[in-house]
């Protein structure tokens, strides 16, 4: 049933997005110590490549692209046997859902916009299952800034932000 929804709304990879997804994913690999952190990574950047173009197209985050790299990360800190790193990362993840609830409330608020969609903040958490709550909220202002960059660059009133939060999920991810 997942997977007739995606279907559903099928979306297209250009061969630019291809090369990108590519370059990022060796690029990452390099980074990473360990076969089941590379393939958790190259998971994780592949829903994430999937996932902007679908909210690019139809302004929707399937939520299987959010769940199964969720579900990588947790089973590879599982079979690592890292129970510390694992109550991190989950932790992290509601601590930044628990934030960017209280950021889209304040900000419906105050400026009495939409603020957040839920596919965003799941997003958030998902970033923060794989960097932590400290780099996830170095995430949170590069994906502002990407956005606010995109916003002003496509002068459009309704913009999918995934694909900047998925950008800034690869930026925080190659840094150190």
């Amino acid at each position: 049933m997942i997977f007739s929804q995606f279907q559903r709304r099928a979306c297209f990879l250009t061969l630019p997005q291809v090369f990108l997804f590519e370059l990022t994913a060796a690029i990452t690999a390099l980074r990473m110590n360990s076969l089941p952190d590379i393939l958790s990574a190259g998971v994780l950047e592949l829903c994430l490549l999937f996932l902007s173009v679908s909210d690019l197209e139809t302004y929707v985050i399937p939520n299987f692209l959010v769940l199964f790299p969720a579900f990588c990360r947790i089973l590879v800190l599982c079979l690592c046997a890292d129970t510390g790193a694992l109550f991190k990362s989950i932790s992290s993840a509601a601590a930044v859902v628990t934030l960017m609830i209280f950021i889209s409330m304040a900000g419906r608020r105050i400026c009495g916009g939409k603020g957040f969609g839920g596919g965003d903040i799941k997003l958030f958490a998902l970033a923060a299952l794989y960097l932590g709550f400290e780099r996830s909220l170095l995430c949170i202002l590069d994906a502002c800034a990407i956005g606010l960059c995109t916003a002003l660059f496509r002068q459009r009133k309704q913009l999918p932000f995934g694909p900047a939060i998925s950008a800034a999920v690869v930026i925080c991810l190659l840094l150190p």
